[in-house]
């Protein structure tokens, strides 16, 4: 981190990179996400691209920036000039020529990049490169003998015998150290025999015993599905696994340092999830898809009962995951450090600071001006009832970015005619006289617009996902959607989940640098269930065992 920091803010850098480099498990992607909160505490903003989440492609590099083409993701780039972080670098494929080539020789000097990986960038940059003495190599090591005997001690294990078979079985590395601690300490295993210190061959090895020496091919089936799905409980783990009773299984599961508490039940560490997940998609396709039909299905039920809205809006958004879709996936899912950022109720307290997010969110994200016209729409919004005004809020409590949704109505219709991009929406959608046939109240519409999604520098891709999973599941009621999109990124995510562009040119507000285009999705006869089928056929040619998944679920 001072390393880090000293590059960061030297006066006199010169243009680079920050290589971060060291064997799996090793704590890079941790380390990643601890140089983004040290930059943002020291006031940069941040673009975190994993490339184990994106298309080899420049396109997929641009969704993951978020933006749709390479000219917009310099532009972004250029632009704002943020910490850009780019993990898993030996997943890049033919995008690190493209990246060398391309994209950076056409940044910003003053745009810091980081960039890690198993090996050292010049392991594969040519030998005539210029970038080559421009890199800065932070190397990330396994832990040595003291270090881990240290950390052995601290989880309560101190038989000197012991403590040397489990440093040679793992080599150190910190993740592979965590689960042989479980193997130990949970499954009461009194011998370790030493394990090839390479990280796949340990954690497969270490793995393949906790499951099957010690509790069999019941906790193996647990870990599989616990892997495929962001969180879980243990019905929705029963119904995926496909093991009843679950009984010791599940509470010997619940128990692995690997398993941390989620806001909605359990979930694996990030990096243990993706790794086990991608084994059992290779190994065993079949088990992979069958897994997530039974995931899908069993939320379907479990959305359909819901009684609370937060329930219903767990089983909603981890569905929209098991889809696959890497777009939903990049701008959705990958939160860096879940439960940091927390959504609720927008109190009337709350109401200067989403004025000053949103001026803010305008100018730097659109570059309109706060006309007055959108200056009273928002405020006559914020007092309508019917709106539904969420923020999103550190664990300090500040509000750090806010969303609101209007059901479409004779009521809310002054207020959306008030402003010209939503007032364009409208009009796009229905004529004069449609509109007057709209229901009366807010209680009798099925016809929602998603009206604001803004928020400010801090923790931004963190806090727009953390308003996306709370906004969206208002399609679980599968009704009408309007909406109105400039950035770039939303545009590619509103497509991603099946929204059609309306006719017209859209609406430029003034000074902004893009127009803003209407956009619905129209679920009001196709239904929900049919949507997440449509969403999942596009995400990926399906394989045999998934090409029944649409006609299963439904």
């Amino acid at each position: 981190l001072a390393t880090f920091q000293r590059w960061l803010t030297a006066a006199d850098r010169e243009r680079g990179v920050l290589e971060v480099n060291g064997p799996g498990g090793v704590g890079k992607s941790t380390l990643l996400r601890a140089f983004a909160r040290l930059a943002r505490q020291l006031g940069w903003s941040t673009v975190a691209v994993d490339a184990r989440q994106i298309p080899p492609t420049p396109e997929g590099f641009a969704a993951a920036v978020g933006t749709s083409s390479e000219g917009q993701a310099l532009a972004r780039l250029n632009r704002g000039r943020p910490l850009l972080l780019i993990d898993t670098c030996e997943a890049l494929g033919g995008l690190d020529p493209y990246l060398r080539e391309r994209v950076l020789p056409r940044l910003d000097p003053r745009l810091p990049l980081v960039m890690a990986g198993r090996y050292p960038l010049h392991a594969r940059w040519p030998l005539d490169s210029p970038w080559r003495r421009l890199v800065h190599s932070l190397v990330i090591r396994p832990f040595d003998g003291e270090e881990t005997a240290a950390y052995l001690r601290g989880r309560g294990l101190f038989d000197p015998t012991l403590l040397s078979q489990l440093r040679v079985a793992t080599g150190g590395n910190p993740l592979a150290l965590s689960l042989a601690a479980d193997l130990v300490m949970q499954m009461a295993v009194a011998d370790l025999r030493a394990a090839e210190a390479d990280w796949r061959l340990t954690v497969h090895d270490l793995v393949s015993r906790l499951l099957r020496e010690v509790v069999g091919e019941e906790l193996r089936a647990l870990l599989d599905a616990a892997s495929v799905v962001r969180s879980f409980d243990e019905p929705l783990l029963t119904e995926m696994a496909g093991v009843r009773p679950v009984g010791n299984g599940f509470d010997a599961l619940a128990k692995l340092s690997v398993v941390q508490p989620a806001r909605y039940g359990l979930a694996l560490h990030d990096d243990v999830r993706r790794l086990i997940a991608a084994d059992l998609k290779w190994r065993d396709p079949p088990k992979f898809a069958g897994m997530r039909l039974a995931g899908i299905r069993h939320l379907r039920v479990r959305m359909e009962a819901a009684l609370q809205a937060d329930e219903r809006a767990w089983a909603f958004n981890e569905q929209l995951f098991l889809c696959g879709d890497a777009v939903i996936h990049s701008l959705m899912f990958q939160e860096a450090e879940p439960g940091h950022i927390w959504v609720d109720d927008g109190l009337p307290e709350d109401h200067p600071r989403v004025r000053q997010i949103w001026r803010q969110w305008l100018i730097e994200h659109t570059g309109a001006t706060p006309s007055e016209p959108l200056r009273r729409a928002l405020e006559v919004a914020l007092h309508w009832p019917g709106t539904r005004l969420r923020v999103a809020r550190s664990l300090e409590g500040a509000v750090l970015g806010f969303g609101a949704t209007l059901p479409v109505c004779q009521q809310s219709l002054p207020i959306l005619l008030t402003s010209p991009n939503s007032a364009a929406v409208l009009r796009a959608k229905w004529s004069q006289q449609q509109m007057t046939r709209l229901p009366a109240l807010p209680t009798k519409t099925r016809c929602y617009f998603l009206r604001y999604l803004c928020y400010g520098e801090r923790d931004c891709e963190v806090v727009r996902a953390a308003l996306m999973r709370d906004m969206l599941p208002v399609l679980s009621l599968s009704g009408t959607y309007l909406s109105s999109v400039a950035e770039p990124e939303v545009q590619t995510l509103v497509r991603s989940l099946g929204f059609r562009r309306l006719p017209g040119p859209g609406c430029v507000l003034q000074g902004a640098r893009l127009p803003e285009h209407g956009c619905e999705l129209d679920l009001s006869r196709r239904g929900f269930d049919r949507w997440i089928d449509e969403i999942m056929t596009r995400a990926a040619a399906p394989s045999a065992p998934e090409a029944g998944l649409q006609t299963a679920v439904r």
